[in-house]
Parts: structure tokens; C-alpha cells; sequence
């Protein structure tokens, strides 16, 4: 009976292992972040900008000028399935439904004149995750931490019958801090994104816009081939090239410094090394590509408690690049511990129960986009 019940026992225990195993698999091991789900806002506001808010211009023209103009962003869809995200776009699509936000927000506030803001949007990204790759110095003080972070870069430039006049940029980052009266997990809209909008059009100078007539303009179409001269890079046209890139330049230009390179696991650590032919350990580097899948450099990145790989398989989406990002947090957690206390009973011992608190670890992947600019992964 015993022997019986052993081996039952041991059954059971090698199909959970089983079963954490797969579920194990399940929840690391990513793909293409764009095979996500996406979820679909539409950006409506329950206020209304100020009535002596006086815009000298008469309409609003979006270019979406990004290099990946399908989503603005990845957005975890709670805090206890760590793994679950959904891609964030925006009803019409990011272009018009912007373009359609601005021009019904605005409308009781554009001067009738026959002119155009044409902005190229060049960067607009929504990091809802900010805290989880935050600096020590950040996490450690309340008052620095962001419950969402917002990019943004707007060229803008003012025109009428098609002749625009280049304005000005705007290249920034929106913080939502605690002292900020938004909530980034809204599920009916995107409130701190409209907010950010709302601000690249208010906080923008027009001063000179009487000097329209004075100066060189550019037509619609020469604003356009402008912007896509941005994505006019080798390693955007060509077949990306075997070898380990050093720099974020070497990678844009489709050069890889070492053309030759090993990889190796290192024992009892948490990230994979690379050297070059002469065996000499390769400690910086941006991307490396080994014929068949792209790695990009993650570490330095990666700075809030514990990092578990050094590179992450990226994969080309439109003129971008996409990748999850492994991280380990450690956060605290509260266990009982049993421990044996003496009892008048017949056995002479019983047990108690004490709660303590522990560090405990989460393991996850968060998908991001590399930001071909600044080496930056949103």
C-alpha cells in the first residue's frame, strides 16, 4: 500500500512539473510582438479647450511620418498576468484619428483665414510601463516616479494652397506623475495621451506666421519626401548583414564592425557573451545578427532591479524594429513560516505559524520598439 501510494505521489508530482513547464513555455516564450491583439481607442475628451484660446489658422493636417505607423504603443492588459498585452491604435487610425481629435476639439477656437498647421509627427509613443525600467534614484523617490510615459516630436508648418512654410519642432517627453489628476488604465479612452495633444498644439510659437508670404515654401508632396528620407537607410533597404554592430550607426548603416564572432552561454550567469574570431570577449556592443535572427543589446537598458538576458530577438515591423525585453522584478511578499513551539500535549511539540515577509521574483517580457534615432527601446 505504501509503495502504492509513493508511486502515485511521484506521478503527480512529475505531471505538475509537466504542467509548469508548459506553462512556463506559454508565458516566455515570445515571438513578434507584432502578432499581439490590438486594442482600439477612439480619443474623445469630456472637456473643451479655453474660449479665448485663439488658434491663427483654420485647420489641422496630420502626417504620419514614424516608422511604424500602426500602433502607438503596448499596453499590459492587468497587473497579475504579466504577460498579456494588447498593441494600442486609435479608431480611423493613428493619422486621421488624430487628425479628425484635433479639428473637432479646435473648431470653436481656429481663425477662418484659409490657413493650414501641417504637423509631421515623427515620434508618438506611449510607454505605460515607465516604473518597471526606472533609474534606482527614480524608484526610490515618490515624487520622480511616472505612471506613464508619453514621446513625442511634432514638425510643424504653416501653410495655405499648398505652400507651407517649415515653423518649428517640438521633441519632447510627457510624464503623468502622481500629482497629476489622470488615470493611465482608463479602459474607455486614452486621457493623458489627449492631454498631450492637446498641449503640442497650445504650447507651440506661432509668432511668425505673418512672414508666410516673405519666405521660401515647400508644397504637400515636398514636406512628404522629406519625411520619408528618414527611413531611407541601408539596413532598412538592403538584407541585413551577418556580424556584430557596435554602434548604433554601424547598425543604421548596415556595417557591422566584426564580421566574424562566437557566442557562448556563460555557467551560472544570466547573459550570453560575445567574441570575436580571435576569441576576445566583445563587452560593448548595439546589435549583433547571426545570419538567420537579429539580436538587439539590451542590457544597458534595462536598469531597475535585475536584468536575465543581454539581447533580445528583434524583428522588423514597416521601417521599425520590435522585441520583448525579459525582466526580473523583486518585490516583497508575505509568507507563513512553521516553526515548532512546545506543547503540554503527548507528542511535546506543535507548530505555529508566523507570518514574515520575503523578497519574492517575477520573471516577464514586456514588448517595446527600438527607436531608430536614439537607440532607445520605448
Amino acid at each position: 500500500m505504501i509503495v502504492i501510494l509513493c508511486n502515485t505521489l511521484t506521478r503527480m508530482k512529475n505531471y505538475l512539473l509537466f504542467l509548469l513547464s508548459l506553462i512556463s513555455t506559454f508565458a516566455f516564450a515570445q515571438s513578434n510582438p507584432a502578432d499581439l491583439k490590438s486594442r482600439i481607442f477612439d480619443l474623445t475628451v469630456k472637456t473643451i479647450p479655453a474660449s479665448n484660446l485663439k488658434l491663427p489658422f483654420q485647420s489641422i493636417k496630420i502626417i504620419d511620418a514614424r516608422a511604424d505607423t500602426s500602433i502607438i504603443g503596448f499596453r499590459r492588459l492587468n497587473n497579475i498576468a504579466a504577460n498579456r498585452f494588447n498593441k494600442i491604435t486609435i479608431k480611423k487610425g493613428i493619422q486621421k484619428g488624430i487628425e479628425d481629435f484635433y479639428n473637432g476639439y479646435y473648431q470653436g477656437n481656429f481663425t477662418p483665414n484659409g490657413k493650414v498647421l501641417l504637423i509631421s509627427i515623427r515620434k508618438l509613443w506611449i510607454n505605460f510601463l515607465p516604473r518597471e525600467f526606472s533609474l534606482p534614484r527614480k524608484m526610490r523617490n515618490p515624487d520622480l516616479q511616472s505612471k506613464q510615459d508619453i514621446y513625442a516630436r511634432f514638425e510643424y508648418y504653416i501653410g495655405s494652397d499648398d505652400k507651407y512654410l517649415p515653423m518649428q519642432r517640438l521633441d519632447t517627453v510627457f510624464q503623468l506623475t502622481s500629482k497629476e489628476d489622470f488615470n493611465p488604465d482608463d479602459e474607455s479612452d486614452l486621457p493623458y495621451f489627449c492631454f498631450t495633444l492637446e498641449n503640442m498644439i497650445e504650447k507651440a510659437d506661432y509668432s511668425f506666421i505673418n512672414e508666410l508670404d516673405e519666405k521660401k515654401k515647400m508644397t504637400f508632396e515636398d514636406v512628404a519626401h522629406y519625411n520619408e528620407a528618414a527611413n531611407n537607410l541601408p539596413v532598412l533597404k538592403d538584407a541585413i548583414k551577418t556580424g556584430v554592430f557596435l554602434t548604433l550607426d554601424e547598425f543604421k548603416n548596415n556595417q557591422p564592425s566584426i564580421k566574424l564572432f562566437k557566442t557562448r552561454t556563460l555557467k551560472k550567469r544570466t547573459f550570453n557573451e560575445i567574441t570575436d574570431e580571435k576569441e576576445n570577449v566583445i563587452h560593448h556592443y548595439f546589435a549583433y545578427f547571426d545570419g538567420h535572427d537579429l539580436f538587439i543589446y539590451t542590457a544597458p537598458l534595462l536598469t531597475a532591479n535585475h536584468v536575465t538576458k543581454n539581447y533580445s530577438i528583434a524583428y522588423r515591423v514597416g521601417n521599425s524594429f520590435q522585441l520583448y525585453q525579459s525582466h526580473t522584478r523583486t518585490f516583497p511578499q508575505r509568507v507563513n513560516i512553521n516553526t515548532p513551539q512546545n506543547s503540554s500535549s503527548q507528542t511535546g511539540l506543535s507548530s505555529l505559524a508566523i507570518p514574515v515577509i520575503v523578497p519574492s521574483k517575477e520573471t516577464f517580457s514586456i514588448p517595446g520598439q527600438l527607436d531608430l534615432d536614439t537607440g532607445e527601446i520605448f
